[in-house]
C-alpha cells in the first residue's frame, strides 16, 4: 500500500510491482544508478550482454513516471536511449555526514591496524576493473616511496579479471572492510581513478 512507488534499481521483481502500481493508478519512481556504460565494465562477458541490457533498461525506466538521474551525465546517457526529457531530472545523491566525517581517533585505529606509514594513497571501493584498478597499480611503480592502499571488496576470478598475482611492493588490496569512515581517514590523499560513474558517490563521501 503506498501513493507513490520508488525503485532504486529496476530489476525484475521491480517490473512486476511497478506494473501493479501502474494497473492500481499509482506514480512510479525510479533512480537511475545503472546505466549500459558502467554496466559493461564491470563482470566478464558484459561487452556480450550489453545489447540486451540496454534494451532492459530502456524498457524499464520508460515504465516510470519520473527517472531521477543522479548527473547531467547520466541523464544525457539515457536521452541517448531514446527517453524523453519530461521523464528525467537531476538529483544529486547525497552524503550522511554523522557517518562520513573526519575523526582521529579512527584514523590512528586504521593507520595502526593496516600498518600505515608515511603518506598513503589510496581508494575505497570495490576492486574492479572499471574503478581503474590498472591505473592505481601503474601509479604505485611511479611512486614506490609510497604506500597504495585499496579498501574494498575483491570479487571472484570467475566474475572479473583478476588481480596481477604480483604486486608492487608498496600496494595492499584490503578486501572489504567494515568500517569505510576509517578507510578514508586512513587516507593522506585520496584517489579517484574511476573509468565510469553515474555520479561517483565515493568523492563525496571523500570531501565529507
Amino acid at each position: 500500500s503506498c501513493d507513490i512507488l520508488q525503485i532504486n534499481t529496476p530489476w525484475l521483481k521491480s517490473i512486476y510491482l511497478i506494473k501493479k502500481a501502474r494497473r492500481q493508478g499509482k506514480k512510479v519512481i525510479i533512480w537511475s544508478h545503472v546505466t549500459v556504460e558502467d554496466f559493461r565494465q564491470v563482470f566478464r562477458f558484459n561487452k556480450f550482454l550489453a545489447a540486451l541490457m540496454k534494451k532492459y533498461l530502456t524498457y524499464a525506466y520508460g515504465l516510470a513516471d519520473l527517472v531521477f538521474c543522479p548527473s547531467q551525465y547520466t541523464k544525457s546517457l539515457l536521452l541517448g536511449y531514446g527517453l524523453p526529457e519530461e521523464k528525467l531530472a537531476v538529483q544529486s545523491n547525497g552524503v550522511d555526514r554523522k557517518i562520513y566525517r573526519q575523526d582521529s581517533r579512527q584514523r590512528a585505529a586504521a593507520r595502526s591496524q593496516y600498518r600505515c606509514r608515511g603518506i598513503v594513497l589510496g581508494t575505497v571501493g570495490l576492486a574492479i576493473p572499471r574503478k581503474g584498478v590498472k591505473s592505481f597499480i601503474n601509479l604505485a611503480r611511479r611512486f614506490p616511496q609510497h604506500q597504495f592502499i585499496w579498501f574494498g571488496k575483491i570479487y571472484s576470478q570467475l566474475m572479473v579479471k583478476s588481480l596481477p598475482k604480483k604486486l608492487p611492493p608498496n600496494v595492499r588490496f584490503t578486501g572489504y572492510v567494515d568500517d569505510i569512515n576509517a578507510a578514508f581517514n586512513a587516507l593522506d590523499i585520496f584517489l579517484f581513478l574511476s573509468y565510469e560513474e553515474n555520479q561517483g558517490m565515493v568523492i563525496l563521501e571523500a570531501a565529507a
